[in-house]
């Protein structure tokens, strides 16, 4: 059976807390509230009654007000309240109130109004404290020692900090000894810091300034807590110890990297080089050494190097004892060792020791790139003309002593010219391998994989496979890439242009859209293309983007295909914008490699630097063949809201010599101080081809036989434009007609003398 809840009205019920309000407060020791509650953030929370009501009604604030209100009632077991009517507060049948989910607005006085079973009123207030528990409960030292007994070599003078995170109220932590004896030898300066998240959480943290002067003394055993009993005692009882292990009155080994008071230390290293340890000493017979700790079998040390200076400064006199060692480390993952340098006298006494030295190896493994793409454990699949070239790269990793090769399995694909570029920087090498391929068969060959294998000494580590198809429409493409069940990996400039393309259609009616997943990318008009191949076409769509939000480093875009008899067709790409302050030509990021591009014989040729903001900066060009011939260049600026802006240039050129197939460009900054500069390979195609009825005679004329009526038909392969002249020339016999390819710069000429077997002339 539901029942019907009645609704109280607020005037009423305020009315009826009124009345009952004067008859006092009858409460009694058996029935009642608690007095003060704490509710945890975010949680559900109960302020606990032992009530036999008939009526009870809570005041208190809800979500998005100030003022105080009636939020629940129980009447009769019957409950209401605007508080009740939300989800934001409950009551029970024992008159305690039930917080859904505990926030930073329920932190202060309800107000609480009873009628008990013998009717009398009882009238109470609480106090409700919001609190957050930080994570962990316990203090943490240092920033970063997660434990609650945690072990330090420490030197007599030092800082030792205690943190505690997303925790409310405000708490204050302190530092206090175990070992009251020690208060009389140590001195403390403590520094309290706090945090507003802004969240109603806070992060507070105390540092410690202490020095140990009594040279005994060799542990040192502190207490991290909350400072204020009452927090203590009510919410956060977790304390954390910490053993401070001090150095012995000797000098102390300090190791490369660690700070002189001969403190634990974190020391970031590569997979090899060179670790030194130094002390000082005022007996020569002393030495230094390694101790490896124990389940540290990776670390290989060796080429121990030793030397010992006598120092004679500022009226100190003794010897300076260093130890450089070569150290390796043999693993393919990151891991983390432990050394501590020891001095050690004649006899092999240990006289001190270096704080642990903690060696932080971060293997990463390099991620190798085939003409941009790079799937972790899959196939990239990219499509190729049946002519041109791959580029295989690595970038940022350690090992200085690494190649790059190619592997295929197929005789289709020959493999010619490859040009190495290896650049090393702030430790760091990167590789790049761009090889020139042409197919073999001129028939349609399946896909083919090839490898790019990065290797020490002839031994594969590394290997990324990519599947090549030259031919099997339908394919559709993003800049050339294409994996079918999966997205293309790109490295695109902030603003440039975007291709999508299908080859392999049997009609041409057919739409590309673009779908990019932010509205950061703006594109611009797009420019279709399309083009016949013996029985199928090729439609492609270049569409101009940039991006108005400098902080987007990676998007996907989608290329969506309709009007194909199947159902439309959807491909995506991942695409990474390189950073600004980049050079590109012709969108092609030039920071790490040389880009490798295909230009026809004629046309314009990009350069743009981006994120700039110096004044007076200019673009130029060198070319290293005097046959490409570059005409006048056009600058402009496009300016970004941040301040920042982009400086293209825009230069058209042409060959004057046929038989060239490639030159190398580089675009450059003038007028600034840091370098800007990026090379590009440019591979041009190959000449236009001009026939005169299918014949082709570079060097002489054709001559062909006709009918004194019929038709001529001129074709050029390479340009469409043609315009039939005469010479000027006419006989009984024969009339000399001249095609020639009408282009800018074009010098593509045919002479054609038309022989005519009968008498009559007809043109």
């Amino acid at each position: 059976m539901n029942l019907v809840r009645p609704i109280l009205r607020p005037f009423a019920l305020l009315l009826a807390i009124a009345v009952c309000a004067r008859r006092g407060n009858a409460s009694t020791e058996s029935e009642g509230c608690e007095s003060i509650v704490h509710l945890e953030l975010g949680k559900e929370g109960i302020i606990s009654c032992a009530l036999t009501v008939q009526f009870v009604a809570w005041a208190g604030r809800t979500e998005g007000t100030d003022t105080p209100q009636v939020i629940v009632t129980l009447d009769d077991l019957i409950k209401g309240g605007v508080g009740y009517s939300s989800g934001e507060y409950d009551v029970l049948p024992d008159g305690s109130l039930v917080v859904t989910r505990a926030g930073l607005h329920h932190e202060g006085l309800f107000d609480v109004t009873a009628r008990t079973g013998d009717n009398q009123l009882y009238k109470g207030t609480v106090e409700v404290i919001i609190f957050a528990r930080p994570t962990p409960t316990y203090p943490v030292i240092n920033n970063g020692i997660n434990m609650q007994n945690a072990v330090l070599d420490s030197g007599r003078k030092g800082t030792i900090t205690c943190s505690m995170q997303n925790v409310r109220p405000a708490i204050v932590l302190e530092f206090a000894t175990t070992n009251p004896r020690v208060n009389d030898v140590i001195t403390f300066q403590n520094a309290t810091m706090m945090k507003n998240n802004g969240d109603g959480t806070f992060d507070v943290s105390v540092r410690n300034n202490f020095e140990v002067k009594d040279r005994t003394i060799e542990e040192l055993n502190l207490i991290c807590r909350v400072s204020e009993d009452y927090y203590r005692n009510q919410l956060f009882p977790d304390v954390t110890m910490v053993t401070l292990k001090l150095p012995a009155a000797t000098a102390i080994p300090i190791v490369s990297g660690c700070q002189e008071d001969g403190r634990s230390c974190l020391v970031s290293v590569t997979k090899d080089g060179d670790i030194s340890c130094t002390a000082r000493s005022p007996d020569p017979d002393v030495y230094l050494s390694w101790r490896v700790h124990e389940g540290n079998s990776k670390l290989s040390l060796t080429d121990n190097v030793q030397r010992t200076q006598y120092i004679n400064a500022n009226n100190s006199v003794g010897f300076v004892v260093t130890l450089k060692t070569h150290y390796n480390i043999n693993s393919s993952d990151s891991t983390l060792l432990v050394v501590t340098c020891v001095l050690r006298g004649i006899d092999e006494e240990v006289l001190s020791s270096s704080g642990m030295t903690y060696l932080n190896y971060q293997h990463e493994a390099p991620r190798i790139y085939i003409d941009g793409c790079h799937i972790p454990n899959e196939h990239c699949r990219l499509v190729k003309p049946r002519e041109g070239n791959l580029t295989c790269s690595v970038n940022r990793f350690n090992d200085q002593n690494l190649t790059l090769h190619w592997r295929i399995d197929s005789e289709d694909v020959v493999l010619r010219e490859s040009r190495p570029v290896v650049s090393r920087n702030d430790g760091n090498t990167s590789i790049s391998l761009t090889t020139s391929y042409y197919v073999a068969d001129t028939a349609a060959i399946p896909p083919i994989l090839i490898s790019c294998v990065l290797t020490e000494q002839q031994i594969p580590k590394y290997t990324t496979t990519a599947l090549l198809t030259f031919t099997g429409p339908p394919v559709i493409a993003i800049d050339g890439c294409f994996v079918p069940d999966g997205s293309c990996h790109l490295v695109k400039q902030r603003k440039g242009e975007i291709t999508c393309s299908i080859h392999g259609i049997a009609y041409r009616n057919i739409t590309l859209a673009w779908a990019p997943s932010s509205d950061a990318m703006k594109l611009g008009e797009s420019d279709t293309a399309e083009s016949k191949d013996e029985d199928s076409y090729s439609v492609s769509v270049t569409t101009p983007y940039y991006l108005t939000d400098d902080s987007l480093s990676t998007m996907t875009i989608g290329c969506i295909v309709t009007g194909l008899r199947r159902s439309e067709i959807l491909e995506t790409a991942v695409v990474t914008f390189a950073a600004p302050s980049d050079v590109t030509i012709d969108g092609c990021n030039t920071r790490e490699n040389k880009c490798g591009l295909l230009k026809p014989r004629e046309g314009e040729l990009t350069c743009s630097l981006h994120g700039l903001t110096e004044t007076n900066v200019g673009l130029k060009w060198t070319v290293n063949s005097t046959a490409m011939i570059l005409l006048v260049s056009t600058q402009k600026e496009i300016r970004g809201s941040d301040g920042r802006y982009t400086l293209s240039m825009t230069t058209p050129y042409f060959l004057a010599n046929p038989g060239i197939t490639s030159a190398v460009v580089a675009c450059s900054a003038t007028g600034i101080q840091s370098t800007h500069s990026g090379t590009a390979l440019i591979s041009f195609t190959a000449p236009p081809i001009l026939t005169i009825d299918g014949c082709f005679s570079p060097q002489h004329d054709c001559k062909i036989a006709k009918t004194r009526v019929g038709d001529y038909r001129a074709q050029s392969m390479g340009y469409q434009a043609l315009m039939l002249t005469s010479r000027g020339v006419l006989d009984l016999g024969r009339i000399p007609l001249h095609y020639k390819v009408v282009r800018k710069s074009a010098k593509n000429e045919l002479m054609a003398i038309m022989m005519y077997p009968s008498e009559r002339l007809t043109i």
